[in-house]
Order: C-alpha cells, then structure tokens, then sequence
C-alpha cells in the first residue's frame, strides 16, 4: 500500500496535479490523501475560500471517478511546517504538488 497525498490550492494546476496522481494510483491498494493548507491569517479569507472550494471540487472529481479519498483542511501560520507535520502524521509515501507549489505563501 502506498499513501499517496496531492498538495491542493487554488491555482488551475492542482487538477492537472491530481490528474497525474491519479494516473499512477492502485485504486485497490493505495490510499489517496487530498490536503490543503491555508493561512490561519485573517486578511487572506479570499485565498481561504478559493481554496477550500478547489478542494471540495477535486474531491468530488475523486468521488465522481469512484476513487476514494481522504480530504484535510487545515489552517496555520507555517504553511510548510504543516505540510511536514501532516505527512508525517498519515506517513505520507508519495508527495505530488502543483506548479505553484510553496512559492506564493504570505
């Protein structure tokens, strides 16, 4: 079994992140993680929300696919570290990330 996680934002390549992951998944085997991480900072609602509804949309994508998987929201001020702790956490095996990747964190 692999535990396989997709980094999801707002940016349209998170989808073609997903696709990818998708791809390469043992639907009977492997497990599919789709997380997104925010900042806990109030100003940035707006980015919040777009994220929490890409999210949403690739996780009905999934569901739609008949692929299951496992949705995380979470929100802190090290958006990195808590990437880190969470893939620690669900001993993440297998990282896909999408083209914006960490590079436009506040």
């Amino acid at each position: 079994m692999v535990r396989i996680m997709v980094a999801i934002d707002y940016d349209p390549s998170s989808e073609k992140t997903l696709n990818r992951a998708l791809a390469d998944i043992n639907t009977e085997e492997d497990k599919l993680f789709l997380c997104s991480v925010t900042s806990n900072w109030d100003y940035l609602n707006d980015e919040k929300n777009a994220a929490k509804l890409s999210l949403y949309k690739n996780e009905s994508y999934c569901e739609a696919k008949k692929i299951p998987c496992r949705s995380i929201q979470l929100e802190a001020s090290d958006i990195v570290g808590e990437y880190c702790s969470t893939i620690a956490e669900f001993e993440i095996d297998v990282l896909y990330i999408a083209r914006q990747g960490f590079r436009q964190v506040a």
